[in-house]
């Protein structure tokens, strides 16, 4: 009975922070698409006249986005991983002090 007490409150942490873990590497990945930080991150890549033409943002956006999905840079896959394991470990930390 303790045991099956115990095994039930890991699978609910578990079960807790790995919710908590997606919810916050979701926001991450969102946030990182935002038109402001968008925006901040290509002017830093601007080349004399380069922001002056019509459609220079879309440009840039569509080579951050092949640059992230390509199988070279996992961009997409590395952020979500990155945030999701210290959010999900400080969530396992967080729920084992309530405990």
């Amino acid at each position: 009975p303790a045991a099956v007490k115990e095994l039930l409150s890991n699978i609910r942490l578990q079960h807790t922070a790995s919710q908590k873990a997606t919810s916050v590497a979701l926001h991450s990945v969102l946030q990182a698409f935002s038109p402001e930080g968008l925006l901040a991150r290509f002017a830093h890549y601007r080349r004399g006249g380069q922001g002056e033409s019509a459609g220079w943002e879309w440009e840039m956006y569509q080579h951050y986005f092949r640059e992230l999905t390509s199988s070279r840079q996992q961009g997409f896959e590395k952020l979500f991983r990155q945030v999701y394991a210290q959010a999900y470990d400080r969530a396992v930390r967080d729920g084992l002090e309530s405990l």
